[in-house]
């Protein structure tokens, strides 16, 4: 029932923020340079690196195992709206910059809600950066031949020598890897898509179907309609493109030398990169194969790709999972990390063995209880930070 809430606030920030954005300042000066400061590619990356983790993989098939295809139409919905929150996210990162969203929500008046954010950001980056990326690298080091416990120690000391860096770090890391596990996955994708071209066009056709009430229950669970649909399209949106969330703007809040406006539009162009162009692919090559959905989380979609290329289609998306899983641990980590620092006024480097553990523990966790521990950790930054927006959206905008 808590999900519930959420939703309704990313719809109601969706809806609201794009027109009250026109009512406050469009012309603010660029970011001045500092020693940490990140490029924009670096930033675009760092957000991309975050929000294209294994949800865009285990997400969306949880997302169609509950919720069916018309949970992809709400997820289409929950990135267009998102969109316009992280377009007003990353302006006022970057009118208050150096402390993501923990400063604007300062700035606008909520020092209670301020901390009650940074506690959520810090059991997010330990759930769905940690927990919840290990839980689907576990089941990509096991689909290659490794024992889940063995994978549990890799992954361990993987997360213990990434995990905890600066944003500066982050970034660096980040860039490298964005442009290589895209590339492959968006390679893989066509070659499933192709494989099963003849379904193609159903495929489509049975989102909007399925989400309108027409064909509740094709191709999910029986019985799953309109509202399971909505709910688990919207908490998995915002799961994989973290729009209302606030995390992307500790990264923005550091781009130096480009205009508020500007760095709006990277945060907005990905989500769309995010939601709309990779989770769809993700969605629409388990509806062109013959998924099954009894399977738990990436196993899913290891199993169509499987059926639509073979064992190295299955081994490839393995391969990109746990790409994504890195690329996610390494930005959710310094988010964590900048989210303790500022909880704490201080130093956040024992965050760094806390995330190690977290990311050891969730490769032994099953995946449902880690989502549905990510989705209690996203209420607590979406009402802080929707509510720092509206209420620093409009003619009375603090400048």
């Amino acid at each position: 029932m808590w999900q519930w809430p959420m939703v309704g606030m990313i719809l109601l920030l969706g809806v609201l923020l794009p027109g009250r954005m026109q009512k406050t300042a469009a012309h603010a000066p660029a970011l001045a340079h500092t020693e940490n400061a990140l490029t924009p590619w670096r930033a675009l990356a760092t957000g991309l690196a975050g929000s294209i983790g294994v949800g865009n993989i285990s997400g969306v098939a949880c997302a169609l195992a509950a919720g069916g295809p018309g949970a992809v139409f709400w997820m289409w919905v929950c990135g267009v709206l998102g969109m316009g929150i992280a377009y007003a996210e990353a302006w006022f990162a970057a009118r208050f910059p150096g402390r993501g969203a923990m400063g604007y929500i300062c700035a606008a008046g909520l020092q209670r809600g301020a901390a009650l954010f940074g506690a959520g950001c810090v059991l997010a980056a330990l759930g769905m950066g940690g927990m919840a990326q290990a839980n689907a690298a576990g089941d990509a080091l096991q689909l290659l031949g490794l024992p889940r416990r063995w994978g549990a120690v890799l992954l361990g000391g993987a997360a213990l020598l990434l995990a905890g860096k600066k944003l500066s770090r982050a970034g660096r890391i980040a860039g490298t890897l964005v442009p290589v596990m895209g590339g492959l996955f968006l390679l893989l994708c066509t070659g499933v898509l192709w494989q099963g071209r003849e379904k193609l066009l159903p495929a489509l056709c049975s989102i909007p179907a399925a989400a309108l009430g027409f064909r509740p229950c094709l191709g999910g669970v029986a019985g799953a309609g309109v509202a399971t649909a909505l709910r688990q399209g919207m908490a998995r949106g915002t799961f994989t493109n973290e729009a209302g969330l606030g995390t992307a703007p500790f990264a923005y809040g550091n781009c130096a030398g480009i205009s508020p406006r500007r760095l709006g539009r990277l945060a907005a162009l990905q989500v769309a990169l995010d939601t709309l162009v990779l989770c769809t692919l993700t969605a629409l090559c388990l509806l062109c194969t013959d998924w099954q959905p009894g399977e738990d989380g990436a196993a899913l979609s290891f199993s169509a790709f499987g059926a639509a290329l073979g064992p190295l289609g299955a081994q490839g998306l393995a391969v990109c999972t746990l790409l994504f899983a890195l690329a996610a641990m390494v930005a959710w980590s310094a988010y964590g990390r900048a989210a303790l620092e500022e909880l704490l006024h201080g130093s956040g480097k024992w965050f760094g063995p806390l995330f190690t553990a977290a990311a050891v523990a969730g490769v032994l966790l099953p995946a449902a209880g880690v989502l549905a521990l990510c989705d209690l950790a996203n209420l607590c930054m979406v009402f802080p930070n929707g509510l720092a927006l509206l209420r620093l959206t409009g003619k009375n905008a603090p400048e």
